[in-house]
């Protein structure tokens, strides 16, 4: 006689069950419609999908977060640079990069190597960007170069701040002046 076969899913790590097969690759699937002989011996298959979560972050003001696939479990995920929402695999590797803009530093930074077990999302790749401080020197000179002094200040590159000359007997100080502080050297 022929009997309906029933075999018990399984779990995985990793993994989701994708059911039983009658063959290693391929093949029919083996479930309550599919009828065996008694009398003879099948071997089923277990096939599986690896599982995919959801990737995110956001690129930070003056910075940039940069990841990268570098290997994957998966047969044709592309290894390479992967935009935030792309989905990855269970088992992916990933490279994670930060950069700060000209004149800015990364302060605080989230992971640079992550191998994939669930959903990553902005508690694990994150960056915070500030701006660098500048030492600067001040000369005042007059209109035919008289030295009229010397200032040296530190200030937050992308900053503005006011400056103002200092007196001279015999001068006429000019008003004071709002410089932006956007250089990276004096």
């Amino acid at each position: 006689g022929y009997y309906p076969v029933r075999c018990k899913d399984l779990t995985y790590g990793g993994y989701d069950f994708a059911g039983w097969y009658d063959a290693a690759s391929g093949g029919n699937k083996v479930d309550e419609k599919y009828v065996q002989s008694n009398t003879t011996t099948k071997t089923v298959y277990a096939h599986w999908n690896v599982k995919q979560y959801g990737i995110s972050w956001s690129n930070p003001s003056n910075g940039s977060i940069t990841v990268k696939r570098t290997s994957s479990p998966l047969a044709g995920a592309a290894a390479g640079t992967i935009t935030s929402g792309t989905k990855v695999y269970h088992g992916d590797v990933l490279s994670v990069s930060y950069t700060a803009a000209s004149g800015y530093s990364v302060a605080t930074k989230g992971s640079t190597a992550i191998t994939v077990s669930g959903s990553i999302g902005s508690s694990v790749i994150y960056a915070t960007v500030t701006p660098n401080n500048y030492t600067y020197s001040i000369v005042y000179r007059s209109s035919n170069g008289t030295n009229l002094g010397s200032a040296t200040v530190t200030h937050a590159f992308g900053t503005t701040n006011t400056v103002s000359a200092p007196a001279k007997t015999g001068y006429t100080t000019p008003a004071s002046q709002t410089v932006q502080w956007d250089s990276t050297s004096a």
